[in-house]
């Protein structure tokens, strides 16, 4: 498998890896807030198959591809949205803070992807895709730490 069909491939998998690994962060949170686990079981067990088996399959497809380092980052992707969903202040759930839950989202996908191909790239030298993915990365860290902030404040 070649470079661009690899990193295709990478991008391909990224969807349901998110999903599922945001599945997985809602149980951890459940267990975090020590909150009884009745629906949280449902999203490890959906998080797990869902996000799971893709990462499984990067495996077997990307560590003998030309870039190995693309499961890495599959990996990094996975787990940090697992952190994210965890992790995330309780605040942004509420409903006085709907409107930020969103923009928090979106800026920590960004962030996510962006340092994924902040990764990808990093033996490449500077070059454009090292810009991309750090201006992405910081403009993702920048947008959710804003909604973050504004929902602290509202509240």
């Amino acid at each position: 498998m070649n470079g661009s069909e690899a990193f295709s491939t990478f991008l391909f998998l990224c969807v349901f890896v998110v999903l599922g690994s945001a599945a997985i962060g809602a149980f951890v949170r459940t267990l975090l807030r020590r909150e009884a686990p009745g629906v949280g079981i449902f999203f490890l067990i959906w998080g797990s198959g869902f996000g799971g088996i893709p990462l499984l399959m990067g495996g077997a497809i990307l560590l003998p591809s030309e870039r190995p380092a693309l499961f890495y980052a599959l990996v990094f992707v996975f787990v940090m949205a697992i952190m994210l969903v965890a992790l995330m202040p309780s605040e942004l759930f509420q409903k006085d803070a709907s409107g930020n839950f969103p923009t928090a989202i979106v800026g920590a996908i960004l962030a996510m992807f962006g340092a994924a191909v902040l990764i990808l790239t990093w033996r490449e030298g500077l070059g454009i895709g090292l810009l991309f993915g750090g201006g992405m990365a910081i403009g993702g860290v920048v947008i959710l730490f804003r909604a973050v902030l504004t929902a602290l404040h509202a509240t």
